[in-house]
């Protein structure tokens, strides 16, 4: 693939087989990956496609900064390929409806009408779409 900057043409970087270490190593790589869409935003005439990939962009930020809590989350009603959850920590009043394939396998079977799981969330989610969901657990 090639990338196209101004007035000139670079390579595109060998995809790498090897696996990020840790969560800072991963916002190390988003963040260089936007250093490059920056580069690209720049040579874009205005219009719709460049507001939309800068707010895009924005966004992306946003979930860089996030900060990630431990919550518990409360099963309020199964609902064959969603859930109904709770979240008390983060809006205590506010169902969210979770599909299941957010949740890993080997937590699905837990999922009853009570059940408390726990969960790191992007606790600075404004609404429910948000949400990010990470490091399932349950009390042993």
């Amino acid at each position: 693939m090639i990338i196209m900057t101004q007035g000139s043409h670079q390579r595109a970087p060998k995809k790498s087989s090897k696996k990020i270490a840790s969560e800072s190593d991963l916002k190390g790589l988003l963040h260089r990956c936007k250093d490059n869409i920056d580069k690209c935003l720049s040579v874009l005439p205005e219009g719709t496609l460049k507001d939309e990939a800068e707010n895009l962009l924005a966004d992306t930020e946003d979930v860089l900064d996030s900060e990630y809590r431990r919550v518990t989350i409360i099963v309020e009603e199964v609902l064959g390929k969603a859930v109904d959850i709770a979240i008390p920590e983060w809006h205590a009043s506010e169902l969210i409806l979770l599909p299941l394939h957010k949740i890993p396998k080997e937590f699905q079977s837990l999922l009853v009408k009570g059940a408390k799981l726990y969960v790191h969330i992007n606790i600075e989610a404004k609404n429910a779409s948000e949400l990010l969901f990470r490091d399932f657990e349950v009390d042993a």
